[in-house]
């Protein structure tokens, strides 16, 4: 939600944001016949998401199977939003190890 407006005096809050990125595949690095491939999500206020491959209709599971083989991504990065990381740093060793999970 970190990402979403939240608007200002004069302007009215956003109910989402969305982001694309796209990849050129020229090489065949991903296992989809495109040279180039435009992977979207939009995140929704209320905390769902939706994601697109091409501008088709994917579940997050579609583009992790797609970006798994590729090197894309073999790093995983972890967005921490603001507040959460006090809970995490106060949170019982059970609840830390969900937030772990969650992450991974």
């Amino acid at each position: 939600e970190d990402v979403i407006f939240a608007g200002t005096s004069t302007r009215a809050p956003l109910g989402r944001a969305e982001v694309t990125l796209t990849i050129d595949n020229s090489d065949g690095a991903l296992p989809i016949e495109y040279s180039e491939v435009t992977i979207t999500r939009t995140m929704f206020r209320s905390g769902g998401s939706e994601y697109a491959i091409n501008g088709t209709t994917a579940r997050l599971l579609d583009v992790q199977e797609l970006l798994s083989d590729s090197g894309i991504g073999r790093e995983m990065h972890v967005i921490v939003g603001q507040g959460q990381l006090d809970a995490i740093l106060q949170a019982t060793p059970e609840s830390r190890r969900g937030f772990i999970e969650e992450a991974a």
